[in-house]
């Protein structure tokens, strides 16, 4: 769900998928009936590696 310029390896779709995982794991029960969960659930993993990559250099 990200462009080849933003993932650079498998690192960042290892590390996008824990936080996609925990944040899934973490709002189960609050977004119930909400639409489109799973792609913001996405997004916010792949902001989170993002960051994390960036900052961690």
């Amino acid at each position: 769900m990200t462009a080849t310029y933003i993932s650079q390896g498998y690192l960042f779709i290892f590390l996008a998928g824990i936080a996609t995982g925990i944040i899934y794991i973490l709002s189960k029960n609050i977004f119930i009936g909400v639409g489109g969960k799973l792609g913001t659930m996405a997004f916010g993993g792949v902001v989170i590696a993002f960051f994390l990559l960036i900052y961690s250099i």
